[in-house]
């Protein structure tokens, strides 16, 4: 059984001993830890960068790594709405959504590195990591968003306004 503590004062919200147990709340928990590694490895990159000291890969072509960019950047773009819809209200499919999402960033760490490993101007390749860590910390903060949701309506309905900014 759930209890929901009600108040006029606080949104409607799970205890958070049950919310840790609800639907999804354990794969947020894991792509929010995957999403965070991702991030530390494009800093690590970064770092690299800064010192010029970033390592070309030449095991594969420039091309190849756009390519791979290019399709992962748009498998993350189709998921942006259904997280949304999950967090708004399909708990049960939630957690598989942002296990979805998290899977994506590991390699477009690799393709962006990649990629910024072949430029030629180090202030390229920095712009080009920012670009791809701020990706990734937006990701972040769309999972932390729809893990508070968990898929309840009732959370996202006394949210308010501040709901959809948080998904649109």
């Amino acid at each position: 059984m759930l209890f929901l503590f009600i108040s006029s004062s606080f949104p409607l919200s799970l205890s958070p001993p049950l919310r840790d147990k609800a639907p999804g709340q354990r794969e947020c928990d894991c792509s929010i830890d995957n999403i965070n590694r991702c991030i530390r490895n494009i800093e690590q990159a970064s770092l690299a960068a800064v010192s010029q000291n970033l390592a070309s890969r030449d095991d594969i072509s420039l091309e190849a790594l756009q390519e791979q960019l290019t399709s992962t950047v748009q498998e993350i773009g189709y998921l942006i709405d259904p997280i949304s819809t999950a967090a708004r209200g399909e708990a049960a499919q939630l957690g598989h959504k942002v296990t979805q999402l998290a899977g994506y960033y590991e390699p477009l760490i690799r393709a962006s590195v990649g990629v910024a490993s072949k430029l030629q101007v180090h202030q390229q390749q920095m712009a080009f990591l920012d670009q791809t860590k701020t990706l990734a910390e937006s990701a972040l903060q769309m999972i932390y968003a729809a893990k508070e949701g968990g898929g309840n309506p009732k959370v996202w309905k006394n949210m308010g306004d501040r709901a959809k900014i948080s998904c649109h």
